[in-house]
C-alpha cells in the first residue's frame, strides 16, 4: 500500500549540450555523472557541472558502456570498431574490429564477458580482453539445449473435434504476424541481474516478426520463446531473474507482456492507452526488481508536440499499479536509465541540453489527524484512480479497496492534513499540475470529471459505513512573478499541509531551492487559480519535508541531512536545536516525521540503510518502518519483530534498556518482511503489510492495556460525580467489577477506594435508591477472590469505619470472638484515641503519633 514519493529533482541545462541527438547514455553510479555520446562528440553530466569530454569517429553508436574496473567508456560503432575511452586522461583507443560491423552489444553485469551480434547474423562470445571466445549462428532453427517435450495430452491430434471431423486435426496454427510498421527494427541483449543467463530479441529472417531466445552464459542457446503476434522491440530482463518484459499490441489493447526463462508467457497488464495511440520506446527495471519504467511518446500531437511519457510501475499482489507518470510536452525524451547502485535514482536526457536527476521513495499516505474523528484512511495511487480504504471501519486486503477516486489525470502526490481542515481533509496532486481538494461527502456532489466508485465498502446492496471522499474543488495555482518555475514534469513537490488551511511545497531553481506556500483558506471553489508565492530561498536542496502533530511547525532537512525549523506563524527559518546541538543527521534519511516525545517535538528519521534516529541519536540499525501513535511509537526490524515505545518517555533510554518500560511487553513476532502501514488512533489495531502484498491486522498488548486503561479511568471517573441521575448510576455499576479490579491490580492498589465504593452500594441498596445489576454482597465476594481476606480486614479496619469492617468480617471465617472484643474495646474510646489504637495495631507509627499528639492531656 506504498506510492512512490519523489525526494528531490535535479535539472542542469547546458546550452553547449547537443541533446537533440543523443544515440547512447551510460552512468558511472560511484560519482553519479552520466556520460552522453550525441553524434560525434562525447560529454560528461553530473547535477553539478557538464563537460565536453571527446570527439568520436563518425557513425552510428550500437552499445555504450562504463566499465568500473579500467574507469573507462567502451562504445562500440556499427562498423564494427571498438573503443576505449579513458574518463581523466580522455584519450580514445581502438581496441578491436568486428567484421561484418555490429548490431548489438552488451556487457555482462559482472562485466567479465561481453555478446556481440554482427550484421552477418553471427553471435560472438568475448572476454573482457576482448579475446573471442566463440562463435555460432543467430538465427538458428534449433529450440535450445532444454527443448519443451509434448507428450500429446491436449494437443491438437489428441482432441475430441465434434462436428468439425478429424479434418480439424489437420488445420495448420495461423501464421505469425511481421514485425510492426513503427518497430525500429533493432536486435536487442539484456542479462539476468546474476549473469548467467541473457536474451536476445531479433527479427527472424524468413518469417520476418519478431523472435526471443534465451541463452546461457557461455552462449549456448537454452530456449526459444513462443511466438506472440504484435510483439515489440523492447526488452529488458527483470534483474531478480523471474520475468522477461516486452511489449505486444493487440487489436483492442496494448500490453506489457512477461516470459519466463524457458520462453513461456507469464501474465501481461494492459497500458492506459488505447491501441495505436502511444509507441513504446523502452522497458527498463531498477535494480531491485520493484519499478519497472516504461518510455513511449503519444502518437498524436498534444498542445502541438508529441508528447513524450515515462511511466512508473509497480507490482503487489499481482496487481500493477501506476505510481507515477512524467509527461515531458516542450523538451523531448533523448534517454533513460536506472543508477546501478543506487536503485530508485532515475536518470533522464531531454532535448535543448537538459539533464534530469530524479530520486524517490517508498512512502504510506495515510490521515494523521491522530484524532478519535480520524478513520486510519490509507490511500494507494493507481494512476488516475485514488484507492482508499479506512481501517478504523473496515479491513480490506489490496488490490481491493473500500472506495476509489477517479480524477481527470494521473495523480503524482497524495497529501492529508495533520488536522481535519475547515473545507478539506485530503489534498491530491494530478499530473498536470492542478490540484484537487477532498471531503467527506454525499458522493452526488463530487467535482466535474471526477467520480467516486464505491467498491467493497457498501455496493450490491449493503448498506455504507460511512462517508467517502468526494472533490469539492479543482484548481491549478497561480504563483507570484518572483517565483520561476522550471518546465518540467514534478518541478513542485514535496506538497505538505500546515495549520490554517496552508499548504507548503518545494521547487529546485538553479541548485537550491525554493520553498512556497498556498493559502487555501479564502479559496473559493468556482475559481480555477489559487495564488501562491514565495515563504524564502534554501541555500542546498531539499530532501524531506514534515509538520508536527499540530501542524504549526514544518521540519525541512536538506540533502547533506541538516534539518531546519519553520515557524508558521513567524515564517522564521532556523536550525532544528536539540539538548547535543543544531540537528543534522549522521545520514540523509528518506523517511521523516515529527512527534512528541516526554513532553518535545522529537525529529524521527529513517535511512534507506535501515538505520533509525530520533534527533541526532541512533535508535537501531535494522529498523524497517516506523509509525507514530498518539501515545507509541511502532517499529519493525530485521528480527521480524514488532516493538512499541511509551512516547512518554525519553526513546533512547528505553532502546538502551535503561528505562524499565515492559520490555518484554514490547516486542511481539511478525512474519518475515513484515512492514508498518499504519495505526488506528484511540483504537487497538496495526495494520501490516507483507512482501507478496497481503496485510494482516493485529492488537498489539501495548495498545490493548492503553485502550483498556482509558477505558477504566473514564468508568472510574463517573464515580466522582455526586449528582448522577439514577440511570446513570445503573449504567455506572454495571462496570462495577472492573472498576474494582483496576483499583486493585494498579501498581499500587487502592482497596480503601475499592472497599468505599461497596460500601456506597450497600448503603444505596439499603435506601432503596436503586436496584443494582451486582450486589455489595457479590462484589465483596468477588474482592476476596483477589486479595487477601486478612489484609483486607486491615485495610476496612484502617478506614476507621466499624460498618465496613464488620461488613468485612462477616465474610471472612474468623470466630466473631476473635474480633468482636477488640472492636467493642475500641468503640468505648475517645475518636481521637481509637484512631491512635487502630493506627498503633496496624503499625502505622506516624498517623498513631500524629493521633497521639490531638489526644491532648
Amino acid at each position: 500500500m506504498k506510492n512512490l514519493k519523489l525526494i528531490y529533482v535535479t535539472q542542469v541545462e547546458h546550452k553547449t549540450l547537443k541533446c537533440d541527438e543523443v544515440s547512447k547514455v551510460c552512468v558511472n553510479s560511484e560519482s553519479h555523472v552520466v556520460y552522453i555520446v550525441s553524434k560525434e562528440n562525447l560529454y560528461a553530466v553530473s547535477a553539478e557541472t557538464g563537460e565536453f569530454l571527446t570527439s568520436l569517429e563518425p557513425g552510428i553508436v550500437v552499445a555504450f558502456t562504463y566499465l568500473y574496473e579500467q574507469q573507462s567508456l567502451c562504445i562500440a560503432m556499427e562498423n564494427g570498431n571498438l573503443f576505449l575511452v579513458n574518463i581523466f586522461t580522455k584519450a580514445v583507443e581502438c581496441v578491436g574490429f568486428v567484421q561484418g560491423g555490429l548490431l548489438a552489444t552488451s556487457w555482462s553485469p559482472d562485466q567479465e564477458i561481453i555478446i556481440f551480434l554482427t550484421a552477418q547474423g553471427t553471435l560472438v562470445l568475448m572476454t573482457k580482453d576482448f579475446d573471442t571466445v566463440l562463435e555460432k549462428s543467430l538465427h538458428s532453427k534449433e529450440l535450445g539445449e532444454i527443448q519443451p517435450v509434448t507428450v500429446g495430452w491436449g494437443s491438437k491430434e489428441t482432441q475430441f473435434h465434434g462436428s468439425e471431423g478429424k479434418q480439424a486435426a489437420k488445420l495448420q496454427q495461423q501464421t505469425t504476424q511481421h514485425v510492426l510498421t513503427w518497430d525500429d527494427r533493432q536486435t536487442r541483449i539484456s542479462w539476468r541481474g546474476d549473469g548467467q543467463f541473457f536474451c536476445t530479441s531479433f527479427i527472424d529472417p524468413e518469417k520476418g516478426c519478431r523472435k526471443l531466445n534465451i541463452w546461457n552464459r557461455e552462449a549456448v542457446l537454452q530456449y526459444t520463446a513462443e511466438e506472440v503476434d504484435g510483439l515489440e522491440h523492447p526488452l529488458d530482463w527483470r534483474p531478480s531473474g523471474n520475468l522477461i518484459t516486452s511489449s505486444q499490441t493487440k487489436l483492442n489493447k496494448h500490453d506489457i507482456v512477461f516470459f519466463e526463462k524457458n520462453g513461456l508467457r507469464h501474465g501481461e497488464f494492459t497500458l492506459p492507452f488505447p491501441p495505436g495511440s502511444f509507441k513504446i520506446k523502452e522497458v527498463l527495471w531498477n535494480s531491485e526488481s520493484t519499478i519497472l519504467t516504461i518510455w513511449g511518446q503519444l502518437i498524436q500531437e498534444k498542445n502541438g508536440y508529441n508528447e513524450h511519457r515515462i511511466l512508473l510501475w509497480t507490482t503487489s499482489n499481482y496487481h500493477w499499479y501506476l505510481k507515477q507518470s512524467l509527461s515531458f510536452n516542450k523538451y523531448h525524451v533523448t534517454a533513460v536509465l536506472w543508477d546501478v547502485i543506487d536503485p530508485y535514482m532515475l536518470h533522464v536526457t531531454c532535448s535543448g541540453g537538459h539533464y534530469l536527476c530524479y530520486k524517490w521513495t517508498w512512502m504510506v499516505n495515510h490521515s494523521k489527524s491522530y484524532s478519535s474523528d480520524d478513520n486510519a484512511c490509507v490511500a494507494v495511487i493507481d494512476g488516475a484512480h485514488l484507492k482508499v480504504t479506512p481501517f478504523r471501519q473496515t479491513v480490506i486486503p489490496p488490490p481491493m479497496c473500500a472506495y476509489e477516486l477517479e480524477f481527470p489525470d494521473t495523480i503524482s502526490q497524495v497529501v492529508f492534513p495533520p488536522k481535519i481542515a475547515s473545507n478539506y481533509d485530503m489534498l491530491v496532486v494530478l499530473s498536470d499540475g492542478r490540484i484537487a481538494l477532498c471531503n467527506k461527502k454525499d458522493s452526488s456532489t463530487t467535482q466535474e470529471d471526477c467520480c467516486v466508485i464505491v467498491k467493497n465498502a457498501g455496493q450490491n446492496g449493503f448498506k455504507k459505513q460511512g462517508l467517502v471522499h468526494c472533490v469539492t474543488s479543482l484548481f491549478r495555482v497561480q504563483w507570484s512573478d518572483n517565483i520561476n518555475v522550471p518546465l518540467i514534469p514534478m518541478c513542485i513537490h514535496h506538497w505538505t499541509c500546515v495549520a490554517g488551511d496552508t499548504v507548503v511545497c518545494a521547487s529546485p531553481v538553479q541548485g537550491r531551492t525554493a520553498l512556497l506556500s498556498v493559502n487555501l483558506k479564502n479559496h473559493n471553489t468556482d475559481s480555477e487559480k489559487v495564488l501562491g508565492r514565495l515563504i524564502s530561498m534554501l541555500k542546498a536542496s531539499l530532501l524531506n519535508m514534515c509538520t508536527n502533530n499540530d501542524g504549526d511547525i514544518v521540519a525541512l532537512q536538506l540533502t547533506d541531512g541538516l534539518v531546519l525549523k519553520y515557524i508558521l506563524d513567524t515564517e522564521v527559518i532556523t536550525p532544528w536545536a536539540t539538548d547535543q546541538g543544531d540537528l543534522q543527521f549522521p545520514q540523509p534519511c528518506s523517511t521523516m516525521a515529527v512527534c512528541k516525545v516526554a513532553g518535545k517535538d522529537r525529529v524521527l528519521g529513517l535511512t534507506e540503510r535501515f538505520y533509525f534516529y530520533c534527533d541526532n541519536v541512533q535508535l537501531s540499525s535494522s529498523c524497517t518502518s516506523f509509525c507514530c501513535n498518539r501515545d507509541f511509537l511502532f517499529i519493525t526490524t530485521h528480527d521480524h519483530t514488532l516493538r512499541s515505545l511509551s512516547l512518554s518517555h525519553e526513546l533512547p533510554q528505553i532502546m538502551e534498556g535503561s528505562l524499565v518500560h515492559d520490555n518484554k511487553d514490547n516486542i511481539r513476532h511478525l512474519e518475515r518482511g513484515s512492514r508498518i502501514v499504519v495505526t488506528v488512533p484511540y483504537d487497538t489495531k496495526v495494520i501490516l503489510q507483507m512482501p507478496r502484498g497481503n496485510i494482516e491486522c493485529i492488537h498489539p498488548r501495548s495498545l490493548v492495556l492503553a485502550k483498556i486503561l482509558s477505558l477504566l479511568d473514564k468508568y472510574c471517573s463517573y464515580g466522582k460525580s455526586e449528582d448522577k441521575l439514577k440511570h446513570g448510576k445503573q449504567k455506572k455499576l454495571k462496570y462495577l467489577l472492573g472498576v474494582l479490579t483496576a483499583h486493585v491490580k494498579k501498581k499500587q492498589p487502592e482497596l480503601e477506594d475499592a472497599l468505599v465504593k461497596i460500601k456506597k452500594l450497600k448503603d444505596s441498596t439499603s435506601n432503596c435508591e436503586i436496584t443494582p445489576l451486582v450486589s455489595a454482597d457479590e462484589a465483596l465476594k468477588y474482592l476476596l477472590y483477589m486479595v487477601n481476606v486478612n489484609k483486607l480486614f486491615d485495610v476496612a479496619l484502617g478506614t476507621y469505619s466499624f460498618d465496613m469492617v464488620l461488613m468485612v468480617a462477616e465474610k471472612t471465617q474468623k470466630d466473631p470472638k476473635e474480633y468482636l472484643p477488640f472492636l467493642n474495646e475500641l468503640q468505648q474510646l475517645d475518636p481521637t484515641y481509637q484512631k491512635y489504637k487502630i493506627d498503633l495495631h496496624l503499625c502505622r507509627f506516624r498517623k498513631s503519633l500524629h493521633h497521639l499528639c490531638k489526644c491532648g492531656k
